[in-house]
């Protein structure tokens, strides 16, 4: 009865407590729904899938969620195949995906004038974002591109990640004119490469 309301009242406040409101005649109890919510939260990001690219690239780095971004660099590596000049390809505003993509096109034979174009246009081997001058390093060492020399030793010297340093190897042993250069390279920076990297290449080098 009501005494016994007026009980509980008193005892809930001698512990420092106000009593809580008993809910309206004919409404249930609302659940405390905010640590459900929280833990679902949780669930959903455990399940969301690992983007190998956002942790090697970070979203900063990536292109806009532009529609055709990458028609607009396909369009580009068309008319540099073609013969147009750098400045006409429209590429200073070009993030790391693109270049990236941009010169994984030209992978292949490409005449010593055009590597001088695209280094005398955008400075690649200078660049500071790691993933755009590994793919140019690896454009310019199948191609043989002497002036690269440098660069491709600055970066090997200083780059110790295996998806970097293995194909740039691999690409210097493949000519005699690389082969030297690779053996040369990696006798400075064995050391300082993780033991599994160096592991790898000691079989291909040692």
């Amino acid at each position: 009865g009501a005494l016994g309301v007026a009980h509980d009242a008193d005892a809930q406040a001698k512990k420092g407590r106000p009593a809580a409101a008993a809910p309206a005649p004919g409404q249930a109890a609302k659940p405390a729904a905010k640590g459900k919510e929280a833990k679902k939260k949780a669930t959903d990001k455990e399940k969301e899938p690992f983007d190998l690219e956002k942790a090697i690239q970070p979203e900063r780095e990536r292109p806009d969620a532009v529609p055709g971004a990458l028609l607009r660099v396909e369009q580009a590596l068309a008319s540099f195949k073609q013969g147009a000049a750098p400045e006409a390809l429209g590429a200073g505003p070009w993030s790391a995906q693109e270049w990236r993509h941009f010169l994984g096109g030209l992978l292949g034979e490409l005449p010593v004038e055009r590597l001088d174009a695209l280094e005398r246009g955008f400075s690649l081997s200078k660049s500071r974002n790691a993933e755009v001058q590994f793919a140019w390093l690896r454009l310019a060492a199948r191609n043989r591109y002497t002036p690269a020399l440098p660069a491709l030793e600055r970066f090997l010297s200083t780059q110790g990640r295996g998806r970097y340093v293995r194909p740039l190897y691999t690409e210097l042993l493949a000519s005699p004119w690389g082969a030297p250069e690779a053996r040369r390279i990696y006798a400075g920076a064995r050391a300082r490469y993780h033991s599994l990297v160096r592991a790898a290449l000691d079989k291909v080098l040692g």
